[in-house]
């Protein structure tokens, strides 16, 4: 692309220092809070709950958007923010950003109208992060200066040729608007430090700033039209290449991943970043083990057999650049083409290309997004790798579900494995009634302490089955067994579990059957 550079010797400022290295420390608490973040959704909350924890993912989504536009910001300053060239597709980015501003839509119950033209490829050529961070400032700034009525984007087509194309993006909203002085000042270097600007209009300086540079360096434009208190329309104009490759086409987001068997060897220093991202991967169905450093890493190589590693960079005794290296250099076939994926909440210019350099295969920061780390997997090891429709799956997840259960969380987990939920099932339908008899007795007995433990031991049990109203009663009984012990409020609980019980069994019983 035309201003593709390499940049060499860099020296950077004491500023530059710092707020590499704040990132740098900004990143790992933020990954360890999104990785928790994921992990709570995939367990059983209730609307309320679901809604405060996708407001908390948001937020710090954001939050890791700003830390990467200061960067973007500071490379823009001293021309060294170079352009990769990757293959995306302009619907999947848009969606992305409206998704993470969903908690902010919802919250001012803003409408937000997304169109797309047909006949723009689905897969194009260009620098997916620039054009995500492009587009999410204009868009951030729509979100952020609406109060109400709407926001809508629509991308066009305008121009088709034989190896790129010309798409348009408008970004028009309903909200305050911009007057005719400052709108004329809205994309000027350092225009947020003039007197003239409101306090309002201070914060969305910046990215409008970094968006009009990201736009230029993408050899595109950007303008902007307003009326104070009827809202603004932002229109970018972006000439990107067609992907006329024949290789196998990328996953796409109308298809979901699962592994089988895939045995995948973690390299990380920090315990919580471990516990957080082996539980992550586990729950996308991969087997995980554990080395602190790459020195444990090499050791646990020549012993067991790894299908991928996921490499952090900075760690003591041999880090990621240095255990690549090893691999890559001295061990002997088939271990030294094991791929490696780095892994790391460094931000310094041209770290993907050196992780490249050193021998690793592919690169994402932390803080990580499941869904790209599971794509760049799946395509590094696709003979582990299986693919389902989401459609068809969302259709699938209906038939589990009724006004009795809710097995959709179930087989989410199963990975697609029947065996796995038709186990689940049959042990729940075996134990838990027995359960439930002896607990009527410790109920019958006003023993609370003991009504309390089994009916915390059968909690996951009416979770994991979606008996909704059945995990509503347990938290009941187990706060009255705490608390007041007032036996009708419990026995009025521990009787809507058994008719919640009394229904889910027979249609338990017919899953087995499918």
């Amino acid at each position: 692309m035309g201003r593709n550079k390499k940049i060499t010797n860099i020296v950077l400022s004491d500023k530059e220092k710092f707020l590499i290295n704040l990132s740098h420390q900004i990143r790992t608490p933020l990954y360890s809070i999104i990785g928790l973040t994921e992990i709570l959704q995939s367990t059983t909350l209730n609307d309320q709950q679901r809604e405060y924890v996708s407001h908390v993912n948001s937020s710090i989504n954001t939050l890791a958007e700003l830390v990467n536009s200061l960067l973007s910001f500071m490379e823009l300053e001293n021309n060294t923010l170079t352009l990769k060239e990757d293959i995306f597709s302009i619907d999947e980015i848009i969606t992305k950003i409206i998704k993470l501003h969903n908690p902010t839509i919802a919250e001012k119950g803003l409408k937000v109208n997304y169109l797309i033209d047909k006949d723009i490829p689905n897969k194009l050529r260009g620098d997916r992060s620039i054009c995500q961070i492009l587009i999410n400032n204009i868009v951030n700034n729509a979100v952020k200066y609406t109060y109400s009525g709407q926001v809508e984007i629509r991308v066009a087509l305008l121009e088709d040729k034989l190896q790129s194309v010309t798409i348009e993006i408008k970004v028009q909203d309903t909200g305050i608007g911009i007057s005719g002085y400052l709108l004329e000042k809205i994309f000027e270097k350092h225009s947020s430090k003039s007197s003239d600007y409101t306090e309002e209009l201070i914060a969305p300086a910046l990215g409008l700033q970094i968006a009009q540079q990201l736009a230029a360096l993408m050899n595109g434009e950007i303008s902007a039209q307003s009326t104070v208190g009827k809202g603004s329309t932002f229109t970018i104009q972006l000439q990107l290449k067609k992907d006329l490759s024949k290789a196998p086409a990328k996953l796409l987001k109308s298809e979901a991943i699962f592994f089988n068997n895939l045995q995948l060897l973690l390299v990380e220093d920090n315990r919580l970043n471990q516990i957080v991202t082996q539980k992550i991967l586990q729950l996308q169905g991969i087997n995980v083990d554990l080395a602190d450093n790459g020195k444990i890493a090499v050791e646990m190589l020549n012993e067991n057999r790894y299908d991928i590693i996921l490499m952090d960079l900075q760690m003591p005794v041999m880090d990621g650049y240095a255990t690549t290296l090893f691999i890559r250099q001295t061990m002997s076939a088939p271990l030294n083409k094991i791929p490696i994926i780095a892994y790391t909440a460094h931000a310094f210019l041209g770290e993907s290309e050196k992780c490249l350099a050193a021998g690793m295969n592919d690169y994402i920061p932390k803080p990580m997004n499941t869904e790209e780390l599971m794509k760049k997997i799946a395509t590094l090891v696709p003979s582990k790798t299986n693919l389902y429709s989401k459609s068809e799956a969302a259709q699938n997840f209906k038939e589990y579900k009724n006004d009795s259960i809710d097995l959709s969380y179930l087989h989410e987990l199963s990975r697609g494995n029947g065996e796995f939920v038709n186990e689940v099932i049959d042990v729940f339908l075996k134990e838990t009634p027995s359960e439930m008899i002896i607990g009527k007795v410790y109920l019958e007995e006003k023993n609370f302490d003991e009504l309390y433990k089994i009916i915390h031991k059968l909690k996951p049990s009416y979770a994991l089955m979606g008996m909704h109203l059945a995990s509503e009663a347990v938290l009941e009984i187990q706060y009255e067994c705490k608390n007041s012990k007032d036996q009708k409020k419990i026995t009025d609980a521990f009787m809507r579990i058994q008719t919640a019980l009394n229904k889910a069994i027979p249609q338990l019983k017919l899953q087995l059957k499918r």
